[in-house]
């Protein structure tokens, strides 16, 4: 490529990384996505200029349906090959404009292309993913399809994305251990590139998303056991706690029977590897608090040392996701504690933590993001009010004290319930008559609890609990009438439909003998 060709290139890829890390805060509320489309473009002409990769540099996997990108999510151990040649530093350097196209779309919430994106960016440098010049480029790229894919709640799929770049930087750790090139480098002059000290700082960015891989591990293994609930506080059933035991020892022997097989068959040293890091988790699940305190605090440790460099000047995106990992670890340990006070507390960390990002964003711009966030402390405002009226039914006489703050909670759980349902009408205020499939459950979700939290409050006004009483039928009659005029819904909501039409029906003879009560009074 010609000097000045080279030039403009490192000029637009500049200016696309700063119209998308420090424009971005300056877009109109109109055009919240104005500063990543502008990077896009760039990013387009980029490519470009940079040409096709020689078709002998893309690579696919053995088999393209494997998730992890090939033998790294098989486990075999990747070869070192050395990025040399012009061929080979044209196909990374497309490599990581497809990197960067990849974040642009799922930012502006196209995550079908931007899955597309990272795709190819694997597949363009899958030969060099072990040499210092790819691996922190290939690791990041199967990161974020990770998190692309636990989005999706397809949690099998990301766990195994976040297991391959686990067990390529094991490796890379092993057998080079040297800092790798941050993917910007390939577009900087040699004199500007960072030293091997600067690269140790930025360790944290191209380290594998273990902040992330620990929460899944950490939530996949809660679901196996949240199923055992008893009550609507999540109480863990005790007399089920010898039959978890026992299928802990059987995957523990499976576990023994897989490591016996990895000396076998001389990859023992990489499994060691593996093991190491897999032991800080401690167990294979876990099935009291203590356990699970371990593991929260290994967790709690990582999103430290994450939120440290993802700071919120610079990595809006990053930070958030973090602070919602932070409180997931909060929400998942809470399910273990059984002092209903302490759970209580538990809930209102996380309420201290999530509600300062509300105030902080821009509603416009981060609208999923903010949707995602006013539906999580609404639950721990409602989880709370729920443990607060637990511990109510255990007093012989609840003083106003506990009344008062059983209200405070209920309201705002209401609040924050509210706010994201708002968040789904036109620019007119109306509520939409067909709610799109990706909030569909949420927003059913929010109805319903809304409903139970007005059929919750606490009054001594016999007209004001009638019209509590009246608005929340109102809501759990919308739940009950969307899903007659949209039979696809009820399959998203059984359970609480079913409610919901119990409810409808009850509701109004409750209303009514409070009526005659009242006229009676």
């Amino acid at each position: 490529m010609a000097s000045g060709s080279w030039a403009e290139v490192r000029e637009k890829f500049q200016a696309a990384l700063a119209l998308s890390r420090v424009e971005v805060h300056k877009n109109p509320e109109k055009e919240p996505y104005k500063s990543k489309y502008g990077a896009r473009v760039l990013l387009e002409e980029v490519r470009a200029l940079l040409g096709p990769a020689p078709e002998d540099q893309e690579e696919r996997p053995p088999a393209e349906d494997d998730v992890g990108a090939g033998d790294s999510a098989r486990g075999l151990p990747a070869a070192l090959v050395e990025v040399e040649g012009p061929g080979a530093q044209g196909a990374v350097r497309l490599a990581v404009i497809e990197f960067h196209l990849g974040l642009n779309h799922i930012d502006t919430e196209e995550l079908s292309a931007g899955e597309e994106h990272l795709m190819k960016c694997l597949r363009l440098v899958r030969r060099y993913r072990l040499s210092p010049d790819c691996v922190s480029l290939y690791i990041q790229a199967q990161n974020n399809l990770g998190i692309l894919w636990s989005e999706r709640e397809e949690i099998e799929t990301a766990q195994a994305y976040l297991d391959s770049s686990e067990a390529l930087y094991l490796q890379y750790m092993k057998e080079i251990g040297s800092p790798p090139l941050d993917p910007t480098e390939h577009f900087l002059p040699e004199e500007e590139k960072l030293t091997e000290q600067e690269r140790s700082k930025s360790n944290a960015l191209w380290r594998p998303g273990i902040v992330y891989q620990l929460l899944m591990s950490f939530l996949v293994k809660l679901e196996r056991i949240q199923p055992q609930k008893t009550d609507n506080i999540g109480e863990l059933d005790f007399d089920k706690q010898s039959e978890l035991r026992a299928l802990r020892k059987k995957e523990l022997e499976e576990e023994e029977s897989i490591r016996k097989k990895a000396v076998q068959f001389g990859t023992g040293e990489l499994c060691d590897a593996i093991s190491a890091v897999e032991e800080k988790v401690g167990y294979l699940r876990p099935l009291d608090f203590e356990e699970a305190r371990e593991l929260f605090l290994l967790g709690q440790h990582y999103v430290f040392e994450a939120k440290e460099f993802f700071q919120i000047d610079g990595y809006v995106t990053d930070h958030i996701e973090v602070v919602q990992d932070h409180s997931a670890l909060f929400k998942v340990l809470a399910f273990f504690e059984t002092d209903m006070e302490r759970r209580c507390k538990m809930h209102k960390r996380r309420i201290a933590m999530l509600e300062p990002l509300t105030v902080d964003l821009n509603p416009q711009y981060y609208l999923l993001v903010n949707r995602q966030i006013q539906f999580e402390i609404a639950h721990a405002y409602y989880d709370m009010m729920d443990l607060k009226v637990a511990i109510a039914d255990k007093l012989r006489d609840p003083d106003s004290h506990i009344v008062k703050k059983i209200n405070n909670l209920n309201k705002s759980a209401m609040k924050y319930y509210q706010l994201f349902l708002d968040s789904l009408r036109d620019p007119n205020k109306v509520f939409p008559e067909h709610i799109g499939e990706d909030v569909l459950r949420p927003a059913m979700l929010a109805k319903f609890r809304v409903a139970r939290l007005y059929g919750k409050i606490i009054t001594s006004d016999p007209q004001k609990e009638l019209e509590n009483l009246a608005t929340s039928l109102e809501h759990y009659r919308f739940i009950v009438d969307y899903c007659e005029k949209h039979p696809e819904a009820a399959q998203e909501i059984e359970v609480e439909l079913e409610l919901s039409k119990e409810m409808v029906s009850l509701l109004p003879t409750k209303m009514e003998r409070f009526r005659t009560k009242m006229a009676l009074t």
